[in-house]
């Protein structure tokens, strides 16, 4: 003789278990819109860092332009509106993939690896331009794109943690 097999647990405690697993699934959302709220509020600094360092280099370059050594640096026109332009795609692409964890991750990294490069070549604009007055606003220009670097560092660490 073979017994019918017995539920372990009575219907109040399904339902109570039911009941207990949709406010984790409500409070996990949550969770996720709390860490993509930050993650756009440090996007916003680091957007917001790149545009005041655009201004300075603008600034620089029309003295540069005034005073006729434009031959000696490596930034023209339109290197920065390339530059800027490489900047609003990803602004927008973050934006646009920010939900999909699929994409995200990989503009992120590509984002820190473009950041990265960057810097270098600020390093060897500031090494180019030490002997000139323009050399400090090089070096806040490098200061600014740094804590850019940052911002999107710590952006990617809560994709990471809010995706897995």
């Amino acid at each position: 003789m073979v017994k019918a097999a017995v539920d372990v647990l009575s219907r109040e405690e399904r339902r109570f278990l039911n009941r207990r697993s949709d406010d984790l699934r409500i409070l996990r959302g949550e969770v996720r819109s709390q860490t993509t709220l930050k993650i756009r509020r440090i996007l916003y600094v680091a957007l917001a860092l790149y545009c005041i360092r655009a201004v300075l280099i603008f600034f620089v370059m029309d003295d540069v332009v005034a005073s006729g050594h434009i031959q000696k640096y490596l930034v023209d026109g339109g290197v920065m509106a390339f530059r800027l332009s490489v900047l609003l795609v990803f602004a927008a692409a973050y934006w646009r993939f920010l939900n999909e964890a699929r994409w995200i991750k990989s503009i992120s990294i590509f984002a820190i690896a473009i950041s990265c490069n960057l810097i270098w070549q600020d390093l060897e604009w500031l090494y180019l331009t030490l002997s000139t007055e323009s050399a400090s606003i090089f070096f806040y220009a490098l200061m600014l794109r740094l804590s850019s670097l940052i911002c999107l560092t710590l952006s990617h660490k809560l994709l990471v943690d809010r995706d897995g």
